[in-house]
């Protein structure tokens, strides 16, 4: 296998750090890094706001514009509707062009059972339409784990002893982590 030669890469001299001195050092330097790091990306969040700034206004232009000529092609359609030219089926008006379509689309109303559900679920309850009452279930996670051993690969409770079926446990190295202040 051929080496590739990578460009643009600065070949570090390693040393021992043996000492307090050269372990300040290296700080120092993952310091300035990470300062850098800060101020280049802050930079480039910066002209990543101007420029999504700038797609926001070209969309609102050719929003604007479509919907111009979407409003004038709306007066033709309803010339052409009362006019009697357009094909109609029980979920749209339609009218044919060479390049295109005008279609009035008829819609299906909307239904907002989210915001009161609580009175929606208590009039189905009490009515006994419990069947159309959905219940979701899932693990208390945060009660369960205050209450389980990990066993080899897995979790048992502490009062019983039984393995909970389903929960895995994977082990995780430790990780080394420089702070720098």
């Amino acid at each position: 296998m051929s080496e590739v030669a990578i460009e643009n890469v600065p070949v570090r001299e390693r040393f021992d750090v043996d000492n307090d001195m050269k372990a300040e050092w290296c700080l120092s330097k993952i310091r300035r890094i990470r300062a850098d790091q800060k101020r280049e990306t802050e930079e480039l969040e910066r002209q990543m706001r101007f420029y999504q700034d700038q797609m926001e206004l070209v969309k609102a232009q050719a929003d604007d514009e479509v919907a111009f000529f979407k409003g004038m092609l709306h007066g033709y359609f309803v010339s052409r509707v009362d006019a009697g030219f357009t094909k109609q089926t029980k979920t749209k008006v339609s009218y044919k062009l060479p390049t295109g379509e005008l279609v009035l689309k008829h819609r299906e109303p909307e239904y907002d059972y989210k915001t009161d559900k609580d009175k929606a679920i208590a009039f189905l309850k009490e009515s006994g339409l419990q069947k159309y009452v959905r219940v979701k279930e899932e693990v208390a996670w945060t009660d369960l784990k205050a209450a389980c051993n990990i066993t080899g690969d897995g979790v048992a409770l502490k009062e019983t002893g039984e393995i909970i079926p389903g929960i895995k446990v994977n082990e995780r190295e430790d990780e080394f982590v420089v702070e720098v202040k």
